[in-house]
C-alpha cells in the first residue's frame, strides 16, 4: 500500500535473529553515571554494565571513569593517575576496594 513501509518482524531482525529483549536493550539509552565518591561498589557495577552494553574497550574504561568523577573524588583520582604508571580498569577497581577497607 502507498505510504506504508515494510518492516521485518522483531525476531527476524537483520542482526541475525536477535530476541525482543535484546532489541529493546539495544535501543535503550544507557548513560555512565556520575561518581561523587559515595558507594563505589554500586558505581562500579553500573559502570561495568554500561561498558558491556557499549562494548567499551579496556583502555577507554579508565578515561571514561575519569570523565564521570565529580566533587572531591576527582582530586583522589588525579593523584592516583599520577602515581600509577599504567592504571587499568581492573587495577582501579582493586584500589577502590582497598580504599573501602581502610575507611571501615
Amino acid at each position: 500500500q502507498l505510504g506504508k513501509q515494510k518492516t521485518a518482524p522483531e525476531n527476524e531482525a537483520s542482526s541475525g535473529g536477535s530476541s525482543q529483549n535484546e532489541s529493546r536493550l539495544a535501543g535503550k539509552k544507557v548513560k555512565l553515571p556520575l561518581f561523587d565518591g559515595e558507594d563505589p561498589v554500586a558505581w562500579i557495577t553500573h559502570a561495568e554494565i554500561y561498558f558491556d552494553v557499549q562494548g567499551t574497550a579496556d583502555e577507554m574504561r579508565v578515561k571514561l571513569a575519569r570523565l564521570s568523577m565529580e566533587g572531591s573524588i576527582i582530586h583522589w583520582f588525579n593523584l592516583l593517575m599520577e602515581t600509577e604508571d599504567d592504571l587499568s580498569w581492573e587495577n582501579l577497581k582493586v584500589t577502590w576496594h582497598i580504599s573501602l577497607l581502610w575507611k571501615n
